[in-house]
């Protein structure tokens, strides 16, 4: 009867837990709804059964105790998931303004062909592209714009997706924000922070065109650290045409024969994508 008890306990929670961690968006990066379509559906708990029928009466009487211990855990964190999103302007205390963009010296000084307008355009392209092909199951072009390591986990959560007949639906996708944080370079890649403020709708459907989680109803607001990173070409210090020093590294072409030294195919694609607030509008 112990064992049983516990059995109990631990798929409550286990249905508690699955709640409050329901992830959305490309690679599961948002919070659905606390408290919503999925209590209880086939994703949590509906294999399980409890027959206290079977147990002697005193023994009934403690599983209930336990269960019903259970059901009131969980009604209190939906209360308190739901209080602290409704109640809250920016989901976590995050504030826009402890970010700011970096100076355009410092960009240009670590990449002169880059300026933060068009790179802040190339952040949200870059982004958009990711979820839309995350929503129609694109495994080309996710793996056009992730890195191996991010697109092999994509790949890994889209077949599960598959598998349950269910499909992420994000529509109205609109950049609210967008700030380029930092820039750097280790072992010839270049990294680019920046920080991205979207809204969106964001709701799981079923092959019969229901919403399982999420909701159509309702905007949600994300902001995310995004991580695109991209591999720097070494360019020679000498043209291999000519022999003629290139003074300007930048161009990656002889100044005398014209000669492109380098052939710059290389594009940035996202590493890391972080939810760090949400609220729903």
């Amino acid at each position: 009867m112990k064992k049983r008890n516990a059995l109990i306990i631990i798929i409550i929670l286990i249905m508690a837990f699955g709640i409050y961690t329901i992830k959305a968006d490309s690679g599961w990066d948002s919070d659905f709804d606390v408290g919503g379509s999925d209590f209880g559906s086939s994703d949590y708990g509906s294999s399980y059964s409890y027959d206290g029928g079977s147990s002697s009466g005193g023994s009934h009487s403690s599983s209930s105790i336990l269960f019903d211990l259970a059901v009131m855990i969980i009604v209190v964190i939906i209360v308190i998931a739901k209080y602290k999103d409704n109640n809250s302007s920016n989901g976590n205390g995050f504030s826009l303004n402890s970010y700011k963009d970096i100076d355009e010296g410092k960009l240009k000084e670590i990449d002169p062909s880059l300026d933060i307008e068009t790179l802040k355009k190339e952040v949200f392209d870059i982004y958009e592209k990711i979820q839309i092909a995350w929503m129609n199951f694109d495994y080309d072009t996710l793996k056009k714009y992730t890195t191996d390591e991010l697109y092999n986990a994509y790949e890994s959560d889209l077949k599960v997706l598959n598998l349950k007949h269910q499909k992420n639906i994000m529509e109205d996708i609109k950049a609210i924000n967008t700030k380029i944080i930092n820039i750097k370079i280790e072992n010839n890649i270049e990294i680019i922070s920046s920080l991205l403020t979207i809204q969106m709708y964001d709701y799981v459907i079923n092959n019969k065109n229901e919403v399982t989680r999420g909701t159509k109803k309702q905007k949600i607001e994300i902001t995310y650290i995004i991580t695109l990173t991209k591999k720097i070409n070494e360019i020679a210090e000498k043209c291999p045409r000519c022999g003629a020093e290139i003074k300007d590294i930048s161009s990656g072409t002889c100044d005398y024969c014209k000669y492109k030294v380098v052939n710059n195919t290389s594009k940035f694609v996202m590493s890391k994508k972080q939810n760090i607030s949400q609220r729903r509008l």
